[in-house]
């Protein structure tokens, strides 16, 4: 759980980085994503659209040498994509409940917007602006009515995250602002109007194998190229007061953990799997960005 010091941290800077996994609690999520890589690989193989399938790279780096050769690798990696028993069971590991309910409480839900990310070497990328994400709040991408309760970003990358990677940067203290405007980016979407963004006082979220950064929806993050050999595969994941507003009613929220109702829990990721591919089989009115 969180320490004292670190739970102050957390409300006057807006975010705190704890150790909580082991390096080890990540390879079945490693070793799950490789296998979803090596089918869409092989596909794309045999459409004639990848050439090289570096079938003995290791998930470090194999990503980057599949996704030089083809764009279509840079999409459908993403968790909801996946739906994975290994990865429903890191977003549920009682090491995170235990971490997030020091600032949530007991009750708990998993909020719907949740992505597994891959950011290549940039020299691999082929799509530079896509990997590079500006200043922004996860408040903008939500419906205001999530804005009334906390909802932490729980990010981890699954290899470290150093800033020769591309690590988050983040501002502390300016969560207290609460959401502020932001703009449409032709090459990202939804960013911080940039002349809110204080010049300096930014500090480089660097992560460690097992690290995760713990934030608020307020709290400004961005990140910058990867200029390592490696790819930097994260997590991001957000967690609820169970009841609360999600920010994307459209998608199914997940109880993980409850005292009072227990029953209510989703312990299977077969319910979590359904639920999100019937969400995904209805007319989606799409990301609710806020502009202005």
């Amino acid at each position: 759980m969180l320490t004292p010091d670190q739970l102050a941290t957390f409300h006057r800077d807006g975010f705190v980085i704890a150790q909580v996994f082991d390096p080890q609690d990540y390879l079945p999520v490693q070793r799950e994503i490789s296998a979803h890589l090596d089918a869409r690989a092989r596909a794309l193989h045999a459409e004639g659209l990848l050439k090289d399938l570096h079938a003995d790279a290791p998930f470090a780096t194999r990503f980057g040498l599949l996704a030089a050769q083809c764009d279509e690798l840079h999409g459908g990696n993403d968790s909801t994509e996946i739906l994975g028993d290994e990865l429903f069971a890191l977003m549920r590991h009682p090491k995170m409940l235990a971490t997030v309910g020091g600032l949530l409480g007991s009750e708990i839900t998993l909020n719907p917007i949740q992505h597994l990310r891959a950011k290549p070497p940039a020299e691999q990328g082929r799509r530079m602006g896509y990997y590079e994400v500006p200043w922004h709040q996860d408040s903008g991408v939500t419906t205001p009515d999530a804005d009334a309760a906390l909802v932490v970003t729980a990010w981890t990358p699954l290899l470290g995250a150093s800033e020769e990677m591309g690590c988050m940067r983040l501002i502390p203290g300016f969560h207290r602002q609460g959401h502020v405007r932001h703009i449409s980016d032709p090459q990202y979407g939804t960013t911080i109007d940039p002349a809110l963004v204080p010049a300096d006082g930014h500090v480089i979220g660097a992560c460690r194998p097992g690290e995760v950064v713990l934030m608020g929806q307020f709290t400004p993050h961005c990140s910058t190229p990867n200029r390592s050999r490696i790819c930097r595969w994260s997590l991001d994941l957000r967690y609820q007061a169970t009841g609360g507003p999600s920010g994307r009613a459209w998608h199914p929220s997940t109880v993980l953990q409850s005292r009072r109702d227990p029953a209510s829990e989703v312990r299977d990721p077969a319910v979590w799997r359904r639920a999100w591919k019937e969400a995904q089989a209805r007319p989606n009115p799409g990301a609710k960005h806020r502009i202005g």
